[in-house]
């Protein structure tokens, strides 16, 4: 039974893992329904497939919760939850895309699959953990068959964890044989690993004569529409945009403490301080005045930030520390005191519960009935210790019964005080008997690491934030800016009057959280996105954050497609890509005149043409001599011959003529098998991300995520 347990308490990664893997199969109508004045949108459609925002809300719910207890149990964020509801869209979609896939090339997993997966020849990664001896390692396959022979005899809950269990194992082999077809297309002929190998290990001397594009200046180069327009069809697929874009202007005003504030915070600390060093009740001053909660735990050296590390551990008990400035706060400390306490320690436990405690799941029993019942089975394991696993499963109202009431190794403070204290305060092998607040636990303390030196010490943490006065002060003068900003030329008139920095966020997309310089920046992005909201309109309400404000103006709407030529001309890149093109286009008329009369070097020096000649050049390689990156030089290299000049070539600085001096061949592959498996496995790096891209841009989706956040 106890292998029961490892499944209870393998269960909620596997229940976030299912959330996570299994495609739900729901088709409903166009909208979710009406109501009075306004149609409700359906969250998102992916091929005809729905998914309804209370399958997205529990998937997000269920990776937040994981994450926050990866983090600690720290509350996430809204940047933290931001990012979680743009991977779970990630995951969902392509789930849905995959699941269609799978579907249509009729990739299966039989019962034969199955059996063999959890007691056969190849055994599935996640039953061979669940089911393995944790002291030995070893996988026990004859209680994987006793489980299944024996299901319907299992309780309720276990049933439906192993059939959890189950479709996790089925939707993962499906994944696995998807993979393994998309991957096994792909083959590296013999014939192409020499070609790669031959051209990946050859080198050249070469000398290179060039003409810089500073030669001419800015200045000197006109752009028109027809080069901007040239550029646009040469590189026509860079342009396109797979969705609606927001340029969008905004003006932050700070909220900064001043020179007053300063002082009424420096004598606030100060006078707590006074109070904090004549205080008897510790824990509830600080809980009252500080930011951070009184924490009675013991603490390494290294747990303790720099440079209270050090002041703590070279400093005697009862020692206070006066406010300083550090990190944004005043901090103050007082010492409380030294002692040796291992690092991490081991337990198992029983749980009793009783009315009114945290877990007391329905109890009806009183709190000393609880009591009496835990002090006796303290007294059943004391007459047999090895009974412990069996008593716990059978008495524990915890999940960790079904291990035999093993908690494992945990650290020193993670647990509730006095269930903590208890086993860093006693000694292998004892069985006690403590109250929390979730009942009565007997415990069986049976591990701990080498005690160290730890401290514990009281801090007090002070804010260093603006007074309310100056908060009046700045949201008065946002306010007068504010009321003269009718449009974006209104508010740039007047940030050059008053010498306020106007902000820009480039390509902003519907779903973004952030703006530069402001992480939690939604309630912008919606605005900008607001159907109602023009290019050249200033949003009309002051955006509210931590200690600034914000004004904000939709400079530009890029829809979806193309851009119109207007459009590329303002953006920088561009003009610095065209006027360089330009320059190129004089520059290699320059060099073709010197060459049509004598095809040399020469000549080509005497037009003031930088000359450089190299020993050594890879095809692999990324620069050419004290040039920097310029694969389309390298690549005319190894595609002249020896002592032939190129024609002239545009590269990333300058134009360029090459003249290869010798090949240096290199001596045959011996080993082709090996050179043809990187290639393989260089080509498939990443082909499976390629595949869902391709599958997602054909993909008919339909989405409403920003109506919902």
């Amino acid at each position: 039974m106890a292998v029961i347990g490892k499944i209870r308490k393998h269960s909620a990664w596997i229940a976030v893992a299912i959330v996570l893997a299994i495609v739900a199969l729901v088709s409903q109508d166009a909208f979710l329904g009406d109501t009075p004045g306004r149609r409700i949108p359906k969250f998102a459609v992916i091929n005809g497939q729905e998914i309804q925002i209370q399958q997205f809300d529990e998937r997000v719910r269920q990776v937040s919760d994981n994450f926050q207890l990866q983090q600690g149990g720290i509350p996430l964020s809204q940047e933290d939850l931001h990012m979680v509801r743009e991977h779970v869209w990630e995951t969902m979609v392509g789930e849905i895309l995959l699941a269609r896939s799978i579907e249509r090339l009729g990739i299966t997993v039989t019962n034969r699959e199955m059996n063999d997966m959890f007691y056969g020849q190849f055994i599935h990664r996640l039953v061979f953990n669940t089911f393995s001896e944790p002291a030995t390692g070893i996988f026990n396959r004859q209680q994987v068959m006793m489980l299944i022979n024996n299901f319907h005899q299992m309780p309720i809950e276990m049933q439906r964890q192993f059939r959890d269990l189950e479709i996790l194992i089925r939707e993962d082999r499906l994944r696995n044989k998807y993979y393994a077809l998309v991957l096994n297309a792909h083959f590296v002929p013999t014939f192409f690993a020499n070609y790669m190998y031959q051209k990946a290990n050859s080198s050249a001397s070469v000398t290179v004569a060039a003409l810089n594009y500073a030669e001419i200046p800015d200045s000197d180069v006109t752009l028109t529409d027809a080069d901007f327009r040239r550029h646009f069809n040469n590189n026509r697929s860079l342009f396109y945009r797979p969705e609606t874009m927001r340029s969008i202007d905004f003006i932050v005003f700070d909220v900064l403490p001043t020179e007053a504030d300063m002082l009424a915070l420096s004598q606030h600390a100060n006078e707590l301080f006074e109070e904090f060093k004549v205080e008897e009740d510790l824990p509830s001053f600080i809980n009252a005045v500080s930011t951070q909660r009184f924490d009675s735990v013991f603490l390494n050296r290294q747990a303790f930030p720099h440079p209270w590390d050090s002041l703590l551990f070279n400093s005697p008990r009862g020692t206070f520390f006066a406010p300083e400035i550090r990190r944004n706060q005043y901090e103050m400390a007082k010492l409380i005191d030294f002692a040796y306490r291992p690092d991490s320690v081991r337990a198992s436990h029983i749980l009793i519960t009783y009315r009114g405690s945290a877990a007391n799941q329905g109890q009806i029993r009183t709190r000393a009935e609880a009591e009496s019942i835990a002090d006796s089975l303290r007294r059943e394991v004391l007459r047999d210790r090895t009974r412990f696993a069996e008593i716990a499963f059978e008495n524990s109202e915890d999940g960790s019964a079904e291990v035999g009431g093993d908690l494992g190794w945990f650290f020193d403070g993670q647990m509730v005080a006095p269930f903590n204290e208890a086993v860093v305060n006693g000694r292998v092998g004892d069985i006690v008997v403590v109250e929390t607040v979730f009942g009565f636990h007997v415990i069986h303390i049976t591990g701990r690491s080498t005690p160290v030196r730890k401290a514990m010490a009281a801090f007090v943490f002070v804010p260093i934030d603006p007074s309310e006065a100056t908060n009046r002060a700045v949201y008065a003068e946002v306010s007068r800016v504010f009321a003269r900003s009718r449009d974006l030329a209104s508010l740039e008139q007047i940030a050059r009057e008053e010498g306020l920095h106007i902000r820009r966020a480039e390509f902003v997309m519907e779903m973004d959280g952030m703006l530069p310089g402001l992480p939690n920046a939604r309630n912008i992005v919606r605005w900008a996105y607001d159907r109602r909201t023009r290019a050249g309109d200033v949003a009309r309400e002051i955006f509210e954050f931590e200690n600034r404000y914000v004004i904000a103006a939709l400079r530009q709407i890029r829809e979806q497609g193309y851009p119109t030529l207007a459009e590329i001309q303002e953006v920088p890149e561009v003009q610095f890509a065209v006027r360089n093109e330009v320059k190129a286009q004089k520059l290699i008329e320059r060099m073709n005149r010197a060459l049509s009369t004598n095809r040399s070097i020469s000549a080509l020096e005497a037009i003031s043409a930088d000359v450089e000649t190299v020993d050594m050049v890879t095809f692999t390689g990324y620069s050419v001599g004290t040039r920097g990156f310029e694969p389309e030089l390298i690549g005319t290299i190894f595609g002249t011959a020896e002592n032939r000049l190129s024609n002239p070539i545009r590269g990333r600085s300058g134009v360029f003529v090459a003249k290869p001096l010798q090949f240096t061949p290199i001596a045959p592959l011996e080993d082709v098998e090996f050179m043809r498996m990187q290639l393989q496995f260089m080509f498939e790096r990443g082909m499976l991300e390629r595949v869902r891209s391709a599958k997602e841009s054909s993909a008919r989706i339909v989405q409403n995520r920003a109506f919902y956040f």
